[in-house]
């Protein structure tokens, strides 16, 4: 029998020797035998999966084997070594386990995912990798990174995003120099962006305290970047112009936006684009002097409605407001520094789209070849059907459709939805008109429109059909498992 590698940590020697012991008697009264003693460890320090873990200090570190050989790799990509999908993979999961070097930060991991792992999926582990500027600057990133940690403190974990971190109660912590807020007693500031954009035209605005924004966007940008970008860009100006006012105070980011704040209090964006733009804004001076004390949090539009219409570049609304709730309203000419800013974001996005088009090029000619045994091997438990892919569903395992593949399983069904019916014979005396007879004298773009869909219907009901055909196959196999043949044979029956 296999299982996973058995951990016990006790303190104390006693408690040690009693863990052994009662380690020993269970595995010897069920008859295991267990891995050699080679494999065994005891003490203060032990070594898992090439990770050196020192309980007493509550440090781990990598070994330096492992450290080597993603260095080597990293290097030679820079210097321009050819690299398969193959071996790339292998040193992404690398580079993932050693994301504790940096408490997790998954910015680490921007741009080296991207159209080389679309195209290694799509084509095989032979395929050669293509680096850009942005992937090989998140190299060298790693590579420094590499050079100056060895590991972190157990207490890296807490910084993680996923893990849950309870509220300390106000007192005695409130009025504690390193548990209470920072700085003591400071307004709390409010920053409110957004973004606006139509087929031809958009915006930018922001407002914070009485002051508001504007800038103007043109038809290139709005064909540039989805809507869902400009707004984090929005959030990128608003701190380029109020961030070096509010140094040192306890600053929230406040966007309608839900991708916008997700990313900036996970720390992570899963857009190609989305990642240059966060890597943009961290690496900002004035983010990075905010940082200490800035958050960010999501609000509904109705409550954005001051920067909503900023952007819009309906100040006439900002000022009537501030004017109701007795603020004086003062627009802000925006700063050289915020549009080189947004310039640099355009740049760095056309590279990267630019790039991106290079890759599907490389595509347009994908070189056909058989897998070989050693992957049909690793990925056996995918299926024969799903080769390279790791995310279809469970469903897919199921082929109750025999050696025809989906789309000519569709096809198939979608013929027999459209055959006459021959149990009932036309009877011309109680025809009545067909609604689909008048196509004919329809225009051709309102043939093709109907036309479409009555294909989307009848492709609707012939997937819903073949959906409840493998819902059915897979009760009859999981029954079968189970060793239920009266529920089987009820199934069948039914």
């Amino acid at each position: 029998m296999y299982t996973d590698d058995p951990i016990f940590t006790v303190i104390g020697q006693d408690a040690l020797l009693r863990a052994m012991r009662t380690w020993h008697e269970v595995t010897e009264s069920f008859g295991l035998r267990m891995a050699i003693p080679r494999k065994r460890q005891v003490g203060p320090c032990l070594t898992w999966l090439d990770f050196n873990f020192y309980l007493p200090a509550g440090v781990v570190t990598v070994t330096p084997l492992k450290v080597n050989r993603a260095l080597a790799f990293a290097q030679g990509i820079l210097q321009g070594a050819k690299v398969t999908f193959h071996q790339y993979r292998r040193f992404i999961g690398l580079l993932e386990h050693m994301l504790l070097f940096v408490d997790g930060d998954r910015t680490f991991m921007y741009g080296l995912y991207w159209d080389n792992f679309r195209r290694g999926l799509l084509h095989g582990p032979a395929t050669p990798m293509y680096f850009g500027d942005f992937q090989c600057n998140a190299l060298r990133r790693w590579v420094k990174t590499l050079m100056q940690h060895g590991g972190c403190y157990f207490s890296s974990a807490l910084k993680s995003s996923s893990i849950p971190i309870p509220r300390l109660p106000d007192i005695p912590f409130q009025s504690s120099n390193i548990f209470g807020p920072s700085p003591r007693y400071a307004p709390v500031i409010s920053l409110f962006s957004d973004a606006f954009a139509t087929a031809m035209t958009g915006g930018l605005g922001g407002y914070a305290h009485g002051s508001f924004w504007h800038v103007p966007l043109c038809a290139d940008d709005m064909a540039l970047m989805h809507i869902t970008a400009w707004e984090f860009v929005a959030i990128g100006v608003n701190v380029i112009i109020f961030g070096p006012i509010f140094e040192g105070h306890e600053v929230y980011l406040l966007a309608d936006a839900l991708a916008s704040i997700q990313i900036l209090t996970s720390n992570s964006a899963h857009a190609a684009t989305l990642q240059i733009l966060h890597d943009l804004l961290l690496s900002l001076p004035e983010f990075s002097r905010l940082k200490p004390n800035v958050f960010g949090s999501h609000v509904f539009g109705r409550i954005n409605v001051l920067a909503d219409a900023a952007s819009r570049a309906q100040f006439h609304v900002v000022t009537s407001i501030c004017s109701q709730m007795g603020i004086l309203a003062r627009h802000l000419s925006v700063p050289a520094r915020a549009f080189e800013f947004l310039d640099e974001a355009r740049s760095c996005v056309r590279r990267a789209q630019h790039q991106s088009d290079c890759g599907a090029d490389i595509d347009s000619h994908p070189t056909e070849r058989t897998q070989t045994q050693q992957e049909l091997d690793r990925m056996h438990h995918l299926g024969q059907e799903f080769i390279g892919n790791e995310d279809q569903p469970l469903m897919f395992k199921f082929t109750p459709w025999g050696k025809l593949s989906l789309d000519q399983t569709l096809a198939l069904e979608i013929g027999k939805s459209q055959a006459p019916n021959s149990d009932s014979a036309p009877n011309p005396a109680s025809e009545q008109p067909s609604r689909y007879t008048p196509i004919f004298n329809q225009s051709p773009t309102s043939r093709l429109l109907i036309a479409q869909t009555e294909f989307e219907r009848r492709k609707s009901r012939a997937l819903h059909q073949i959906h409840a055909h493998i819902l059915r196959q897979q009760s009859f196999a999981i029954f079968h498992w189970l060793g239920c043949p009266g529920l089987k044979r009820h199934s069948t029956t039914n």
